[in-house]
């Protein structure tokens, strides 16, 4: 019994420290690219929960525009935002090396011209959300496979998924 205990003890340490852990680990822009109305912003660290990455998202939303002048909307208002997650970071354009049977296929990458370098590309797999706004001002999320939308001063509100 005095077994159990200490094992369920250590068990809630555990996870307090991991849940610790993950609470105070700010994200960092590692990069900004943008093309025409689209940036793309990679990031290390980012937070883990869908809550977690809008939330972030709503925070910073001042800073990206001072900082790095994004999002650059166009004339009607219209922007989108592709946030990638940095993980192993630039790769060169190449056939995909972590396929079971070898591929030419490079569709797995999007790269960014306006890195002077052969390692620019960014897998595409990576990408941690996708927000935009729409002439009328709604913000459209996609993040862990859910849609979110939030018109201007109103509440998010999730999609219904499909069926």
């Amino acid at each position: 019994m005095k077994l159990i205990k200490w094992i369920l003890t250590l068990a809630v340490f555990l996870i307090c420290c991991v849940a610790g852990y993950f609470s105070v680990r700010k994200p960092e822009v590692i990069a900004v690219h943008r093309e025409g109305n689209y940036s793309f912003i990679i990031v290390k660290k980012f937070p883990l929960t869908t809550s977690g990455k809008i939330k972030w998202w709503k925070e910073n939303e001042h800073s990206l525009k001072e900082n790095y002048h994004i999002p650059e909307p166009d004339e009607d208002g219209i922007f989108t935002v592709i946030i990638y997650d940095y993980g192993d970071g630039y790769q060169e354009l190449k056939p995909d090396p972590d396929t079971f049977f070898p591929s030419d296929d490079l569709d797995y990458l999007i790269c960014f011209e306006d890195m002077p370098v052969k390692a620019n590309c960014i897998r595409k797999d990576s990408s941690v959300i996708r927000l935009s706004r729409s002439r009328y001002g709604t913000m459209s999320y996609r993040v862990d496979g859910a849609g979110f939308h939030q018109k201007p001063g109103g509440p998010l509100v999730k999609e219904p998924r499909d069926r």
